[in-house]
């Protein structure tokens, strides 16, 4: 800041007044129109009287002329910049992109003329609305931009960006960085296995030449559940001897729910690759073939359905299998689903009579058992643990094995897998079923080969007859009476019994009578073991699925592109088969990142170290910005030395709130000469799910120094339908590290492609090929149809009168202030020489003439200069002040003189506006002053920013003597301090350390051919730091004017904060809470550093507030009586406290502070 020149005469009318009066008392001794001031001791005119009245009128007028002198060497210095071509800089317009969007149903592509005006409508105090007018053509296209993705393939991973194209919900995000792994998945079906809805054991034998190192691999194997992937937890791997087979065997399988994958439904095994394929790493193995396997045991399972002929059967009940009557062909029907669908399942029938009803086997029937195979009835070989329970007369089972031929059939309408039981010899007694059986028990026990038995009854009994003994173990035994003793209720049998039977065994005498058998249960049992080939068999790789129906296949395989790229889809209305092969624009938003904050959860994203040997440290930060507790998983892959994270291991938990530093250490190998490197990855996960992740590149150089970063280069590419052609763009984002506009014409043989599993699209990418990001970009938003537009008005071909061929000639425009670079022309007679036209050729206006029709007069372009001190006779110049519109000529020896003519001067295009009116929030500029057919609406995205006023006298007396010191070169201290500044209207301050490097620790020695700046951002924050893209901003600005061989760094300011805690004395109860904020809102003004202090100026570097200067600065808050106790307490731990204090270059801020308020009555 300039400092304002001293006064010349410091006299104010008080004193000249005094010093008058001291001068009449001595040469007019007699004059006595004054008395003696009570209060001060002098003496002063009498009021009242008319010599007060002319010397105060005296000392007021002197007063003046003393202002003036005083003000003579500011003017004299304003006369002196003037001499050197000083003038007050205009308004700047404020600039904002604005975005267009088609009317619905709209499938035609609309131009919006460059000019066209778009207004804000007023805010509340203002009464017109603000002007926005675009700067440059745009076509606004049907196509839209429907998915944007990233791929990562040296980390192997993507990312699904598509949230950038809503401004609602954007989430910033890495451009060039994925946050999920790209999935390496086979998918296998067997559904005649695999759906099987029992408990069973699935076994998969997988045919590999590397068996051992396939199943080494980290693969999780889950099964679809109608909503997610469930993981399959228990597996059973056994690898072949000759490494040549390997077995997995899942028991329990479940039975996974159908879906559609790749156009094949099927109930689908999906085996996914847990960890990183990236192109660099060797190929895994093949598959020659892959079979399944499946074991069932089931029992006790009911039937489905059963039938005796055509009547329906209550299995869960006691019944009759062939009725109360059999007869010859009368057949069960037995039906069963899991069961009879089973081909080659070995079946078992369990059945269990009802012991209280005797069966009549008298008659030798036979039964016949058949099964359905889908065309006829096919017999089964059966095999009963009896022959009396092969005919339905014993309590067994019959085992037989089902045909391979198996199919659905229809029985009494019910469709369903069927067997069948029919008589087919004999019968169960003939008559009538009503007659009572007879029926006795025994009354002793009968041991083994006996044949005298002793019964409660012998009544009934006759020699001759034929009885049944049946014990509680379904033994049966039939034997013919030889004697009945009624005396004693014996009976003596023909033939000895061959098993024992307890007291109270049934005795029944069997007769011809009908005694069919009565079952209490019928369950089956069955055992099923099948082996098949795959019904289905596809690998998932880069989003891309293939149907593995040739032989070996490669399951896993890794990205084919070796390089990040950001893909854009853009599809088309339905009526539209051609991609638009017109200039389109593409508005970036790049995410802000401030100065020493942290990237959530991991930061930095890159990290470099170097070092010639030892272990080199990385230090990593993970940040829990939720309000829960996280564990992450925490891995390093891709490296080829040695690495350890300390102390946290491969998991680390954060509090809500909590930051933790990682400690990746790499170990340099002895043997490596310089110039060696080493990449490794850092990732975190969640312990259960790769879902999301995060990677950190920490790369390791043997050096004695960092390399230089070299230069970013992008390729941008669009599919032509059989490669990626490469596409020329303009990148107004400077390859993604400022926010603007890319645009882009893509050829007419652009073709879709079908990417990341999604439909066909047309595809643009863009590929980071070489070099490195400071900081890589973030992307917070993406628009389509969005083109600049600015707070101005344009005029055009606006006369500004005819020249009269006189020097000196003034004239003026009918608007003003006129913004930058307006285009005046002079109608001259005839075209000026080759020679002065090349002179007259601008950057980006190579034609500086305008032909007037019929005529060999033409338009002549001249060129604004600040002043013609450099002006030749015959140079076309003039001298525009811009904030009054006045323009000058030269008299002839300096500037040429406009030659005669009528109307002959003009400006062909001019802009006024600009002003801090212009600078308007998002989505406030709505208005679509110029119609344009076809848009239905217009927005701006982004708030309007930029708009100022004109520059004050202050600011240019503080600014020219400046420029002219560093004549835009660094060189000096405050030459680096005042171009930083200069760099960027939000720079408010700079502060310059030659021979530091301030990425060093401050005890470092000085650096030869370094510089670091530290900058301070114009904010209202308490903390005010700069953002990484303002920092680049100045480092790129001072680079461009400093030595090359300087080494510059641009930092943010380190801080130091300072809490005060008080306790204030109130002079009354009334108010105190808003006395509370008043002291609270007076700290936080008094310390923030930039607006703070005493004077209000901000606070040095280096400077921290006394004590005392606490004591008056709240005292002085009203209500404020005195305080009582104050201590200022800088609230970090003392040691970093005194690290950045003894640097010296530090700044205050406001801390938390502890007010206490207390109210004493006097």
């Amino acid at each position: 800041m300039v400092k304002s020149a001293p006064k010349i005469d410091k006299r104010t009318a008080t004193e000249i007044t005094q010093q008058l009066q001291e001068l009449l008392l001595e040469y007019a001794p007699t004059w006595q129109e004054s008395e003696i001031d009570p209060v001060t001791g002098k003496r002063l005119p009498k009021k009242g009287t008319i010599s007060a009245v002319l010397i105060g009128t005296f000392a007021r007028f002197a007063e003046i002329i003393i202002e003036r002198l005083n003000q003579v060497p500011d003017k004299n210095f304003l006369a002196f910049l003037d001499l050197l071509g000083a003038s007050r800089l205009p308004p700047q317009a404020a600039r904002t992109p604005l975005t267009f969007s088609l009317a619905a149903g709209s499938t035609v592509d609309v131009v919006v003329p460059v000019g066209t005006q778009v207004a804000a409508p007023p805010a509340e105090g203002e009464k017109a609305p603000v002007i926005f007018e675009t700067e440059a053509e745009l076509v606004v296209t049907a196509a839209q931009l429907t998915s944007v993705f990233v791929r990562e393939p040296q980390q192997d991973t993507w990312s699904d960006r598509t949230g950038w194209l809503t401004t609602k919900t954007a989430t910033a995000g890495f451009v060039f960085h994925g946050d999920a792994g790209v999935e390496h998945s086979l998918y296998l079906a067997c559904d005649d296995l695999f759906t099987l809805p029992v408990a069973k054991t699935v076994t998969l034998t997988i045919q590999s030449e590397e068996a051992q190192r396939l199943a080494g691999l980290p693969l999780t194997w889950s099964y679809w559940d109608g909503k997610d992937w469930r993981q399959i937890s228990q597996l059973v791997s056994n690898i072949s001897e000759n490494n040549q087979s390997w077995q997995v065997s899942i028991p329990n399988f479940p039975v996974p729910v159908k879906q559609i994958i790749n156009g094949v439904e099927a109930s689908w095994l999906k085996v996914a690759l847990n960890q990183p394929f990236t192109a660099g790493s060797d190929p895994l193995p093949s598959i020659q073939s892959i079979t399944a396997s499946v074991r069932v045991n089931q029992s006790n399972l009911l039937p489905d359905l059963g039938f005796i002929n055509s009547s329906p059967l209550d299995l869960t009940k006691d019944f009759s299998p062939f009725g109360e009557t059999p007869r010859l062909s009368d057949t069960l029907y037995l039906a069963s689903q899991e069961v009879f669908s089973k081909a080659g399942a070995r079946v078992t029938v369990n059945i269990t009579l009802n012991e209280t009803v005797p069966v009549n086997s008298e008659n030798e029937v036979e039964l016949a058992f058949d099964t359905w195979d889908g065309k006829a009835w096919q017999p089964l070989l059966v095999t009963p643990s009896s022959l009396a329970t092969a005919k339905f007369s014993q309590s067994g089972s019959i085992t037989f094995t089902l045909p391979n031929q198996i199919g659905l059939g229809e029985v009494n309408g019910k469709n369903n897998y069927w067997i069948r039981v029919r008589i087919v010899r004999g019968n169960y007694g003939t008559g009538t079923s009503s007659q009572p059986p007879t029926f006795t028990t025994l009354r002793q026990e009968i041991r083994e080969n006996t044949e005298q038995i002793i019964v409660n009854s012998s009544r009934g009994f006759m020699p001759g007859d034929r009885i049944q003994i049946a014990t509680g173990t379904n033994t049966q035994e039939v034997r013919t009476i030889g004697v009945v003793n009624t005396s004693n209720n014996s009976l003596t049998l023909t033939e000895a019994l061959q098993s024992p039977h307890p007291v109270g065994t049934g005795v029944w005498l069997i007769s011809n009578t009908l005694s069919p058998p009565l079952l209490k249960s019928l369950t089956l049992s069955y055992t099923y073991n099948a082996t098949q080939s795959l019904s289905a068999c596809q690998t998932y790789n880069n989003f891309t699925y293939i149907q593995q129906k040739e032989q070996p296949f490669i399951p896993f395989e890794a990205l084919t592109e070796s390089h990040p790229s950001l893909y854009l889809g853009f599809t088309l209305p339905q009526n539209r088969s051609k991609f638009p092969n017109r200039p389109l624009s593409l508005f970036v938003s790049l995410a802000d990142l401030k100065y020493g904050e942290k990237f959530i959860p991991l930061s930095p994203p890159y990290s470099r170290q170097v070092a010639t040997t030892g272990i080199v440290t990385h230090p990593i930060w993970v940040t829990n910005d939720t309000e829960q507790s996280v564990t992450w998983r925490v891995e390093i892959w891709g490296n080829n030395w040695e690495t350890t994270i300390s102390e946290e291991g491969t998991s680390i938990t954060l509090a809500p709130g909590e930051i933790k530093s990682l400690k990746v250490q790499i170990t340099i190998p002895e043997d490596l000469n310089q110039e060696n490197r080493d990449i490794a990855f850092l990732r975190l996960s969640r312990p259960d799910t790769f879902a999301t992740i995060y990677t950190a590149t920490l790369e390791t150089f043997v050096a004695d120094q960092l390399p230089p970063m070299s230069p970013v280069r992008l390729s941008w590419q669009y599919w032509n339908g059989q490669a990626w052609s490469k596409l020329t763009v303009d990148d107004g984002s400077e390859n993604f590290t400022l926010s603007g506009l890319i645009k882009f014409l893509v050829p007419a043989d652009c073709q879709t492609k079908a990417e990341f599993d999604l439909s066909e699209r047309y595809w643009l990418r863009v590929q980071w090929e070489t070099g490195d990001y400071l900081i890589e970009p973030r992307i917070i938003n993406l628009a389509l149809n969005t083109t600049f537009a600015s707070q101005t008005l344009t005029i055009v071909k606006e006369i500004l009168g005819s020249s009269n061929g006189s020097e000196n000639q003034i004239f003026q425009t009918t608007r003003f202030p006129v913004l930058q670079n307006p285009q005046l022309e002079v109608r001259e007679p005839e075209k000026p020489s080759e020679l002065e036209l090349e002179r007259l050729k601008l950057p980006g206006n190579s034609n500086p003439i305008t032909p007037t029709p019929n005529s060999r007069e033409v338009w002549v372009q001249w060129q604004q200069v600040p002043d013609f001190y450099g002006s030749s006779s015959r140079d076309r110049h003039y001298v525009l002040d811009q904030l009054t519109g006045k323009i000058r000529f030269g008299n002839g020896r300096n500037g040429l003189i406009p030659p005669l003519g009528t109307g002959n001067l003009r400006i062909a295009r001019y802009q006024t506006g600009g002003g801090k009116a212009g600078n308007k929030p998002v989505d406030s500029i709505v208005q679509l002053k110029t119609t344009v057919p076809y848009i239905e609406k217009v927005t701006n995205l982004q708030a309007a920013v930029g708009g100022a006023e004109a520059e004050t006298l202050e600011s240019l007396r503080d600014r020219l003597p400046e420029t002219i010191r560093h004549r835009d070169r660094a060189v000096t201290l405050e030459d680096y301090e005042d171009l930083a500044k200069l760099a960027s209207p939000e720079v408010a301050r700079a502060k310059c350390l030659p021979l530091h490097w301030l990425g060093d620790p401050p005890e470092q020695a000085p650096r030869r051919g370094t510089t670091s700046i530290i900058i301070v951002p114009r904010s209202e924050a308490l903390k005010p730091l700069p953002s990484l893209e303002l920092i680049s901003r100045v480092e790129k600005f001072l680079r461009a004017r400093a030595c090359p061989t300087v080494e510059i760094l641009v930092v943010g300011p380190p801080y130091i904060p300072v809490s005060v805690n008080v306790e204030i004395a109130l002079s009354s109860l009334e108010g105190a809470s808003a006395v509370e904020q008043a002291v609270k809102a007076t700290l936080e003004q008094f310390l923030h550093p930039l607006t703070g202090g005493l004077d209000g100026n901000g606070w040095d570097f280096g400077r921290e507030p006394y004590k005392s200067d606490f004591y008056a600065l709240l005292e002085a808050v009203p209500g404020v009586s005195y305080i009582r106790r104050l201590l200022v307490d800088d609230g970090r731990v003392s040691q970093e406290v005194e690290a950045i204090r003894k640097t010296g270059r530090f700044l205050v801020y406001s801390g938390t502070h502890t007010i206490s308020l207390f109210f004493e009555e006097s």
